[in-house]
């Protein structure tokens, strides 16, 4: 579906906001429980709106956006909501201001680069489809491997403490 006519993007983005909203409720009530391993449902959480977002160009219906849409608006909230939850976790209440600060610092560069690199890529490689879905494969990539690493071992708060 190549034209997306205003009210739908608009509606689009109102079907992310809701699906975020309430998937924050929710993995903020899951992760409460003792037993959850926060940093784990991060990355599942990551990996599964990788997958959201690498779904995007294969969308030939409305509804397929709309399914799309509400699916990555609930996956990507865990990835926000539960920053401050991982970062308390593992570094402790008193490095949270710090470590949120740095997190918040380098995650601004990544958007501030990423978006000129994958035009980049792209007019050098001639085809963007190829460019959107290796790039966010990566997403995926990513999610799936630290998901992997953190079931392999174990973080210790002494290897992780900022000075």
């Amino acid at each position: 579906m190549q034209d997306v006519s205003p009210d739908k993007a608009a509606l689009l983005l109102s079907v992310i906001g809701v699906t975020n909203t309430i998937g924050r409720v929710l993995t903020g009530k899951i992760s409460d429980n003792p037993k959850v391993n926060s940093l784990l449902m991060n990355n599942v959480c990551v990996l599964l709106s990788g997958i959201c977002v690498i779904m995007i160009p294969f969308c030939e219906s409305s509804y397929a956006f709309f399914t799309v849409a509400a699916f990555f608006g609930f996956f990507v909230s865990g990835y926000i909501s539960l920053t401050s939850i991982i970062l308390v976790d593992l570094l402790g209440l008193d490095n949270l201001t710090n470590a949120f600060g740095l997190l918040i610092l380098f995650r601004g560069a990544a958007s501030i680069v990423g978006a000129p690199l994958a035009g980049t890529a792209s007019v050098f490689l001639l085809n963007w489809v190829f460019t959107e879905i290796s790039i966010k494969s990566e997403i995926v990539l990513t999610g799936g491997l630290v998901c992997q690493e953190s079931q392999l071992t174990q973080v210790s708060k002494t290897t992780c403490l900022l000075v």
